[in-house]
């Protein structure tokens, strides 16, 4: 199949005459082999390679706007307003179901939603205004709803408006101010939601109405909150059944457990959990927290974290201080066995911290220290040997050399290295690791950029 889309893309590619471009006229063997052939074809190309073949092979421009080659794709839109309405109707015929949209006007935004409105799954970096989300009605279908920049919103008729979408699975709102419980509350209409984030611009969020919202949504298994602004007591709060603090049955409507598989916390500071708490999180399987400061005691949030939810496999910290210059802080003595992925951004990391996770999780199959710092190159020379079960690892911008790279072709399963933002390693010994490995290996040499403005997009939910 690779050496057709090879061929294809050969036949297929823009002829360049005097300035002009010239259509390439197919063979006439080619036309006759049935649409389902080219379906597969075109699966196997990059959007770019589809649009070059609509805009020069009019044979295939109907073909090219299937539907099922545009199933999981996502529009991104940097500026809405400069797409027409034969555009918007172009993305309608190829039922696309996810955007993107960096920037936009009030109209633009109504013209979308009314060419398009069997869209699923949208996401806004721009500052929308409280009409904007009331045009968002005829959505009915809406699943996704990522907003991270809700600074302009009024909280009352932001929440009030999002409960219209009772399909909602995931709900993200950054930079929201959170002035009434009673708003918050209405979030326990959504019986669907499987992903919250709530990321408040004060990093408060009312203990009350977040403990009813919780404990009423029984199919919740994401949540992301900033909390830099809420005292152990009110976490404590949060994440305790009802029944419990306030000695009665239970609330009407309440599941009498947390069952969140991910869970990450903004700016922790110095908070820690309540045993009650903890036992409602030990369902956690993905572990995330983002600027914490760890202390060298046995209350250090996240050495309690890990002492009392068994089922951590994914551990993911950014930037954060994890670790003093004498030595590793005491979480890291909590490391579960059973950790299969550690995602480390950011982060200062001493040499005997480094030996430490050596020693607790050598069944790590994802490792990831990228932009870290404060640890020699040698270091990275025994990830081969203490991590050998390893498939993915990621090394940006870390100053790899030569050397240190051909050592890690001894990952006999590893199938992807990231090796972007390195001005160290030569294109020979580039070509030797791809030789060495016999070209099993995806490597990573320019990490795309993100369009994302909350932090939290790029970590937990990547």
């Amino acid at each position: 199949m690779a050496m057709e889309v090879k061929r294809f893309r050969r036949a297929c590619e823009v002829r360049r005459c005097r300035g002009y471009q010239k259509k390439f006229v197919l063979p006439v063997n080619w036309l006759l082999l049935p649409q389902e052939i080219f379906l597969k074809i075109f699966m196997h190309l990059s959007p770019n390679d589809k649009a070059n073949i609509r805009a020069t092979c009019s044979h295939f421009r109907t073909l090219i706007d299937h539907p099922a080659l545009w199933k999981k794709s996502v529009f991104v839109f940097r500026d809405i307003g400069i797409f027409n309405v034969n555009f918007l109707k172009m993305l309608k015929t190829r039922k696309v179901c996810s955007v993107e949209v960096c920037h936009l006007k009030l109209y633009h935004w109504k013209r979308l939603i009314a060419t398009v409105p069997d869209l699923l799954n949208i996401t806004v970096h721009s500052c929308l205004t409280d009409e904007a989300i009331k045009g968002m009605k005829p959505l009915t279908n809406l699943q996704r709803l990522q907003l991270t920049n809700c600074s302009g919103l009024q909280d009352q008729k932001l929440l009030s408006d999002v409960c219209h979408f009772q399909q909602l699975t995931h709900l993200w709102l950054c930079d929201l101010t959170l002035s009434s419980s009673k708003a918050l509350v209405g979030l326990c209409q959504l019986h669907n939601l499987f992903s919250l984030l709530i990321h408040s611009k004060d990093g408060f969020v009312p203990k009350n109405a977040l403990r009813q919202v919780l404990f009423q949504l029984p199919k919740l298994k994401e949540l992301s909150l900033s909390v830099h602004n809420m005292c152990h007591h009110s976490m404590s709060f949060c994440f305790s059944p009802p029944e419990i603090l306030e000695g009665n049955s239970g609330e009407s409507g309440c599941v009498p457990r947390l069952h969140l598989q991910k869970l990450e916390f903004i700016k922790p500071g110095f908070t820690v959990l309540s045993a009650t708490a903890l036992r409602q999180l030990s369902t956690v399987t993905t572990l995330c927290l983002q600027h914490y400061k760890a202390q060298a005691s046995d209350e250090d949030l996240l050495h309690l974290m890990l002492q009392n939810l068994p089922n951590v496999t994914e551990l993911k910290l950014a930037w954060s201080s994890l670790f003093y210059p004498t030595g590793p802080v005491s979480w890291i003595r909590n490391l579960p066995s059973t950790l299969e992925v550690v995602h480390l951004f950011t982060v200062y990391i001493t040499e005997p911290c480094f030996s430490a996770l050596f020693s607790t999780t050598s069944k790590l199959r994802l490792l990831d220290v990228s932009f870290c710092y404060g640890f020699k190159e040698s270091i990275l020379k025994r990830i081969p040997w203490e991590f050998p079960l390893l498939t993915k690892l990621y090394l940006s911008n870390i100053p790899l050399t030569d050397d240190t790279l051909l050592t890690l072709a001894h990952l006999a399963h590893l199938e992807e290295l990231d090796i972007s933002n390195n001005h160290v390693l030569t294109p020979d010994a580039i070509v030797h690791f791809r030789g060495v490995t016999k070209n099993s290996v995806n490597i990573i040499r320019k990490r795309p950029a993100t369009t994302v403005a909350c932090q939290i997009f790029s970590t937990l939910y990547e």
